[in-house]
This record gives C-alpha cells, structure tokens and sequence, in this order.
C-alpha cells in the first residue's frame, strides 16, 4: 500500500476507498491539486463496471489506499519464480537427477 504523499505521476493505482471497500478505482496519478487536498488521475476505470474517466478528480485523497499495479505484478513473478525454484528442488530429490524442464 503507497500513502497518498507518496504517489507518483505517471504510475498507475488500484485506489480503495476505506470507507466503503467496494469502491475501487484503477487509474493514473496526474498531479496533486487545490493545496494538495486533492488528486487527480487519467484514464480512470471503475471496478464493477465499464464506464471509464479521461479525468477523474479525488477530493480528500487521504481517505483512499492505493496500491501500485507494478509492485503487484513484480510480487506475482516473484512468487511464481520461487514456486518453481522449490518445485525443481522437490523433484531433483525424488528422481535424484538434474531435472529441467
């Protein structure tokens, strides 16, 4: 989860509303607005749904998680990654052979 002071342009986000988590948002951060009370984002999609935002104002940001879309990703590949490295260790020693794919 990024704080919202640490948000960066150009990065995209799942954004969750804390008080209601089945608000969700997937959007690129623009800027920061109005005295940094407020976020803007491009491209916005909302989850559930299909209707899309070309700008999408958040008011009181703070109220909002977001969660960076490509640290997700590199964690999946991560774990797949570690996954078939304990897989191959596993049949190395059941066959007790150099084992490849």
């Amino acid at each position: 989860m990024t704080l919202p002071e640490e948000l960066k342009e150009g990065k995209t986000y799942i954004i969750i509303y804390i008080r209601d988590t089945r608000s969700r948002f997937l959007g690129t951060f623009c800027n920061y607005i109005r005295d940094n009370t407020c976020a803007s984002f491009n491209d916005v999609i909302v989850h559930y749904s299909v209707y899309t935002y070309d700008n999408y104002i958040i008011n009181h940001y703070k109220d909002y998680r977001y969660y960076d879309i490509e640290k997700i990703n590199n964690a999946k590949m991560a774990r797949q990654h570690m996954e078939e490295r304990a897989l191959k260790i596993i049949l190395k020693r059941l066959v007790n052979e150099h084992f490849e794919w």
